[in-house]
């Protein structure tokens, strides 16, 4: 007698014996306690999850000559028949695409009109029923809508959606579910026992892994291993038979790409090309692997997988979206080597984007959060023009710092950007800072906004030796200064065409310090300069002017003299009454 393989040998005869498929059995079993047979059914789901089976035990049951009754004897001949699929007369089992045809079908219309020969029911079990053309669909379909009462259609498919809706609708429909990796593992466990052959349990495990849900697969890889290793079968022996790659040189892999060396991982991958590894295997080896953690640190985890403390351990220190992120760039590595004229560089290309730190959707929104916050508590604030001095106006004393000035009134629309400006001249300093920064400023809001509002942030320093000093609040508005410094640096160059420098610094905003022209006795007294090499250089009065009044330094002046002379003291006196003291600041 030849040998019979152990899918055949071990399929389940009853209803209790169905692996994974608990709703199904359970539904068969008390329609045919309540004697409300149905006359078609349809039984979809993945290969090797047990429809064709599901179908023959459900033929036993209702041609049992004890039946119909859930549990078939299994020793009558027409238990015996459909076990062994030898029964010509009563139950056939046809192939939906052989018969695919309208005249297929009209034949089997006339079969279905004759009694059974010996059985209960004449049973018509079709596999593969998508395959059906849709001519014999239409030819099936009145039929089975009322078939003669001796008739019992079973149809199983792996593609239900290719069926016509008109047909589903006049059948009882039933989703078998892919079969989970535990109940292939105790199957083969004991059908490994049964058979009384040593196999490691890590193994057995590998062979329900790689069945993928098929509880048929799961079989015949089993046969395979029986006969590459008769006396007992390695974790290794199962990976070489599969054409799998040893798990430590996977596992090696991996910590390589998690280290992030870029160097290293094309260094791993050359290692695996002179050793003869397959990259097509390798891409698929650490695409499982990845997704095996993303399910355990998911929560779905198989507590008895013999690599289970060590899943556990990495799928603490590698982060849920980096996962995702790697799972999306191996998939499609994966698809690409298939047809890709150098699946070198397509696999080099793929490990060295996932070794790259993956930066969270989550991390990105709370840092535009921040600085969104950070925008609202520290506006940005608009410098204005420094406005000529009047020269109508008799004084020695320089005009007042433009601090103390009041700024002009803007639109409601914004401040009116003014158009592109010539270059400034005149000896390095504030005054010729000033104007330059201010127009750069503006231009650079033309081409890029976001730089513009960073820009507004800056405190600018005009120091001696031509160096220029943005001082700012936090280090994030600092970095995207620097950043982007090529384009409003050109832009500035454009209007100060003498050689300067830029120093960068982050600092706490202090109180604006008055100007050297003035000092005024009121309280609260001035804040004095942050850096004397900060403190703005005045201009000498204008040659024509008169000669200052009678006041000299030191001496005390009335507000009323000093306000007739100066504007500007005239504004600050309305607001802060007091005072006034003469300084000279020229020595």
């Amino acid at each position: 007698m030849s040998y019979l393989v152990l899918a055949r040998k071990y399929r389940p005869q009853s209803f209790d014996d169905l692996v994974g498929q608990g709703h199904v059995a359970k539904t068969l079993v008390n329609a045919i306690a309540g004697q409300r047979i149905a006359h078609a059914y349809v039984l979809s789901g993945p290969r090797g999850c047990g429809k064709t089976t599901t179908a023959r035990i459900l033929a036993r049951a209702l041609n049992c000559v004890q039946g119909p009754t859930a549990t078939p004897c299994g020793e009558c001949p027409q238990c015996v028949e459909i076990a062994n699929g030898s029964s010509t007369d009563d139950v056939l089992e046809i192939d939906g695409a052989s018969n695919r045809g309208i005249d297929q079908i009209r034949e089997l219309r006339e079969t279905v009109k004759y009694a059974p020969a010996r059985s209960r029911y004449r049973i018509i079990i079709i596999d593969e029923a998508h395959q059906i053309s849709k001519d014999g669909f239409n030819a099936l379909l009145k039929t089975l809508e009322e078939p003669p009462p001796h008739v019992v259609f079973m149809m199983a498919t792996t593609e239900s959606q290719k069926i016509p809706e008109t047909i589903l609708s006049r059948c009882q429909r039933f989703q078998l579910r892919s079969i989970t990796l535990t109940d292939i593992f105790d199957r083969i466990k004991r059908i490994v026992d049964a058979e009384k052959i040593p196999i490691q349990e890590a193994a057995l495990r590998e062979v329900a892994r790689s069945a993928h849900g098929s509880l048929r697969d799961a079989l015949s890889l089993l046969d395979q291993v029986i006969a590459f290793a008769p006396g007992g079968a390695t974790i290794e022996d199962v990976r070489n038979l599969l054409g799998l790659l040893p798990g430590e040189f996977v596992r090696s892999f991996t910590e390589t790409i998690q280290s992030g060396d870029p160097a290293g991982v094309l260094r791993a991958v050359q290692t695996a090309i002179e050793d003869g590894l397959d990259l097509s295997q390798l891409a698929e080896d650490l695409l499982d692997r990845r997704h095996r953690l993303l399910l355990w640190k998911a929560g779905v985890r198989d507590p008895r997988a013999p690599d289970a403390a060590e899943m556990e351990k990495e799928s603490g220190a590698i982060s849920a979206e980096r996962l995702e992120r790697d799972l999306a760039v191996l998939s499609r590595a994966v698809a690409d080597l298939r047809r890709s004229e150098c699946p070198r560089v397509t696999f080099e290309l793929a490990c060295l984007e996932i070794a790259q730190d993956a930066v969270s959707v989550n991390e990105l929104v709370e840092r535009l959060e921040i600085l969104e916050k950070a925008l609202r508590s520290n506006p940005p604030i608009i410098a204005p023009p420094l406005a000529p001095p009047a020269k109508d106006i008799r004084s020695s004393a320089p005009a007042l710092s433009p601090v103390l000035q009041k700024p002009p009134s803007t639109p409601a629309g914004g401040p009116e950007r003014p158009p592109s400006a010539p270059a400034v001249s005149g000896p390095w300093g504030p005054e010729r800072v000033r104007s330059a920064w201010t127009t750069m400023v503006n231009e650079v809001g033309h081409k890029k906004p976001s730089l513009e509002t960073f820009l507004h942030m800056a405190r600018w320093s005009a120091l001696p030796g031509n160096v220029l000093k943005l001082a700012f609040d936090q280090e994030f508005q600092k970095n995207q200064v620097v950043a982007q410094e090529a384009l409003w640096m050109d832009l500035l160059r454009q209007k100060i065409p003498m050689g300067f420098t830029v120093q960068y610094a982050i600092e706490t905003p202090a109180p604006p310090p008055l100007s050297a022209t003035a000092k005024i006795s009121a309280p609260p007294p001035p804040a004095p300069p942050a850096d004397e090499d900060e403190t703005m250089i005045d201009h000498p009065p204008e040659e024509n002017e008169p000669p200052a009044g009678p006041v000299s330094e030191g001496e005390e002046e009335s507000p009323e003299t000093a306000a007739a002379v100066d504007p500007g003291v005239r504004k600050i006196l309305e607001k802060f009454p007091g005072r006034v003291r003469r300084v000279d600041t020229v020595k």
